[in-house]
């Protein structure tokens, strides 16, 4: 995990111990000592003051980001933890674990704000709006939960066939947006709670990625194609095809454009507006795997 100015990364191993590296000198500058089983993740915090960790042994940590100096144990889980996101910003912290609960924390204290529980099996996805009030978890129960991410009260039930890939909401906190292993990912309106359509596409969901406005969505699976809808009318507004399967996707930043990587070795770039091909970004001697 990159720092968010570039000059540290940091590798966690399978000992439970995590090393902060500086990237230009080469040299170890800290170290996270204190998980007692294999760390599963890591994550800055926005403003890179702070880490957090997450691990096989049920607790979250919480880290100074420069000295490596251990800040919160965040002990309330039965299992492991699975997954943790720090909230955009910075306040509360999230986790999720395989005792199918997700626990809310204040992020400069380390006290427990609320106990997300509702789930019947593993808590494996989870991410916050990007207001911060509300939380979404998905689970191997095949359902997806929207939260109030404070009061802990469950907002919306989103049902699937089968285990849950990926969930997120909206750049523009409109809508929730879940991804299973059926096949489909099914769109909630987060003011009404309603379903607003379900996206059936490729033969297994790779990934959703959301514009930064909010308006379109991209879906890429095992096959060539990445598919943009509309999202305020589920309609397919224009397909993006290599000769390879589809790796990764990205928008620009502005969502004028779309990024795409494939087994079929090229990168593109393609008009977002329109679908229309502006670049191949060379070809390479291996597949390529991401684009960020």
């Amino acid at each position: 995990m990159w720092s968010r100015d570039g000059a540290r990364i940091v590798i966690v191993d399978d000992d439970g111990l995590g090393r902060i590296w500086d990237v230009a000198s080469g040299h170890e500058v800290a170290e996270l000592v204190g998980h007692r089983a294999a760390i599963l993740g890591v994550e800055y915090n926005r403003a890179g003051s702070e880490l957090l960790t997450w691990s096989f042994d049920g607790t979250a940590k919480v880290w100074d980001a420069k000295t490596g100096t251990l800040l919160h144990d965040l002990v309330g889980h039965e299992d492991l933890v699975r997954v943790a996101r720090f909230s955009p910003d910075g306040t509360l912290i999230a986790t999720g674990g395989h005792d199918g609960i997700a626990i809310v924390w204040d992020a400069q204290t380390g006290d427990v704000v609320s106990e997300l529980m509702g789930h019947s099996h593993y808590v494996v996805n989870l991410e916050w709006s990007p207001d911060g009030t509300k939380l979404v978890t998905g689970s191997t129960d095949s359902t997806a939960i929207v939260w109030n991410a404070r009061t802990g009260h469950d907002l919306i039930t989103i049902h699937h066939r089968h285990f849950l890939l990926a969930v997120e909401f909206s750049a523009d906190n409109a809508h929730v947006l879940t991804t299973g292993l059926d096949h489909l990912t099914r769109v909630h309106d987060v003011a009404t709670r309603q379903p607003a359509f379900d996206l059936v596409d490729h033969t297994t969901v790779l990934q959703t990625v959301v514009s930064p406005d909010g308006n379109r969505i991209a879906i890429y699976g095992l096959d060539e194609t990445a598919t943009v809808y509309d999202v305020t009318t589920g309609h397919v507004v224009f397909e993006l095809r290599h000769r390879g399967q589809v790796n990764a996707l990205a928008f620009s930043p502005d969502g004028t454009q779309i990024a795409t990587t494939s087994t079929d070795r090229r990168a593109q770039l393609w008009d977002a507006a329109t679908g229309r091909l502006q670049h191949t970004l060379g070809y390479f001697r291996c597949d390529t795997n991401s684009v960020e």
